[in-house]
């Protein structure tokens, strides 16, 4: 069997506190300058909100969702996930909301 190296274009690399009660800090990072989009989704794949869209230079970043929807509504206690998604590429990591 051969084992093939690809580079890892995005990167979730945590979501905390876990679960999260008041707000959740993501941290991130792009190995390359394009265009993506960090969207909160929750169970059924419903998008709560969007944290970042738009172009960003390669680099580490950090971004926190307080918790709300894009509307401003409260956000239930659940599973939800933190998707990232740019130059042909996904991460996808889930946290808890517990409040």
């Amino acid at each position: 069997m051969t084992w093939s190296r690809r580079k890892v274009r995005v990167a979730i690399r945590a979501v905390f506190p876990n679960p999260a009660k008041s707000s959740a800090t993501i941290c991130y990072s792009v190995a390359e300058t394009g265009e993506y989009d960090l969207e909160i989704y929750d169970i059924t794949g419903r998008r709560i909100t969007t944290l970042n869209s738009g172009s960003i230079a390669s680099g580490n970043y950090t971004a926190v969702w307080d918790i709300s929807s894009s509307s401003g509504s409260v956000i239930p206690n659940g599973v939800f996930f933190v998707r990232l998604h740019g130059c042909g590429e996904t991460a996808v990591q889930n946290f808890v909301v517990l409040k």
